[in-house]
């Protein structure tokens, strides 16, 4: 089994005089064929033709569906505004391009919300869904029991929550809060 080279742009294919520049090959001014972009050497003496076969790395886009994890940084009366970090959608990883995105009120919980401070507070690592992406902006869900705060802390000292029978309790003063607590909390 013959291995494949791999080039990145510039690497040199072969000469001009044995091949002419193909797919994603040039002529070079000293006489050889180099190649513009990273991929597979590939020569085809047959038809004395030098290219490169590219490396496509497939870019799939945060959608509707997709998890997310994000880091909440601000709580207004309407809407919490999260930093994400990661996203994935049936276990693939999904590209995020803008970082920001919010979750509505109506979007945080299946009970009503008199307060967002009640459920989220600014520092927590929250896991979420996206619920819609439009071009000005993504907003995201919490409403199902898997999603919520997988990792909070206290507003007092900025210790680690723990979770204690559906109770969360600083390790460090001891002072017990309230949040939407997803079921894949992590101190537990």
């Amino acid at each position: 089994m013959k291995v494949k080279e791999l080039v990145v742009p510039g690497s040199p294919l072969g000469t001009a005089e044995e091949f002419v520049a193909g797919d994603n090959a040039y002529e070079h001014v000293d006489g050889s064929v180099r190649a513009t972009s990273i991929g597979f050497k590939d020569l085809d003496e047959g038809n004395h033709e030098a290219r490169v076969q590219r490396l496509t790395r497939e870019v799939k886009p945060l959608e509707r569906g997709s998890v997310v994890k994000c880091v909440a940084s601000l709580i207004k009366e309407k809407m919490v505004m999260v930093e994400m970090l990661e996203a994935s959608k049936d276990g693939e990883p999904r590209q995020i391009l803008n970082s920001f995105a919010t979750i509505p009120v109506f979007n945080a919980s299946m009970r009503f919300v008199e307060r967002l401070n009640d459920l989220f507070r600014v520092g927590d690592i929250i896991e979420a869904k996206v619920a819609e992406v439009t071009p000005y902006g993504i907003d995201l869900s919490t409403k199902e029991p898997e999603f919520g705060v997988i990792r909070g802390y206290c507003v007092k000292c900025r210790g680690p929550l723990q979770l204690f029978d559906q109770q969360l309790k600083c390790v460090a003063c001891g002072n017990p809060e309230t949040r939407k607590i997803s079921t894949h909390y992590l101190l537990t």
